[in-house]
């Protein structure tokens, strides 16, 4: 049995992926990546959360799936990553069952398609992966749902801030 110091906290990471994926013109994927492409000017095109030794992510064809880490299972190798160290309390508990929760639900093609460009497009139950790892920051940064889609960009850009924001503060 560990024990844990009064004084230090147990904590675990989680961790962001961001992949650059190309894909030939005549494939689904291809159709999928360009309005994220376009709207974002970016290279990244999927992102991916790995939380306490298993991989997440929303794939197109197969929606939330949740793998051990392993190089040979990955649907690609992330290009960077961005890590923060939580606590493990409460709060970590409901993320990570929240995630377990979400495997299985379908991929959300309409808000890919459709999403980026006008008002926020949300189907029940279903997840693209900017979405799904957007929800790291509804529980550690308490922030709202944003008013749009966001993109593999927009995630890497809110992990990065979130992540100098920590630099000074913990999170609680």
């Amino acid at each position: 049995m560990i024990k844990i110091s009064p004084n230090r906290k147990e904590t675990a990471t989680i961790t962001h992926n961001f992949h650059y994926n190309t894909y030939p013109i005549y494939s689904i994927r291809f159709w999928l990546c360009l309005p994220i492409i376009i709207k974002s000017n970016a290279k990244e095109c999927h992102t991916s959360v790995t939380v306490n030794g298993h991989y997440y992510e929303a794939l197109v064809l197969k929606g939330v799936v949740k793998k051990p880490i392993k190089t040979s299972e990955l649907s690609s190798e992330p290009a960077y990553s961005i890590s923060f160290q939580v606590p493990i309390n409460k709060k970590y508990h409901m993320y990570t069952e929240f995630l377990d929760r979400q495997v299985g639900k379908g991929y959300d093609y309409f808000s890919v398609l459709f999403g980026f460009f006008s008002k926020p497009i949300d189907a029940v139950n279903r997840w693209w992966c900017s979405e799904l790892n957007n929800i790291f920051f509804e529980f550690y940064a308490k922030d709202e749902r944003m008013k749009t889609n966001q993109t593999p960009k927009d995630v890497a850009i809110r992990a990065r801030a979130f992540k100098r924001g920590l630099e000074t503060l913990s999170i609680k």
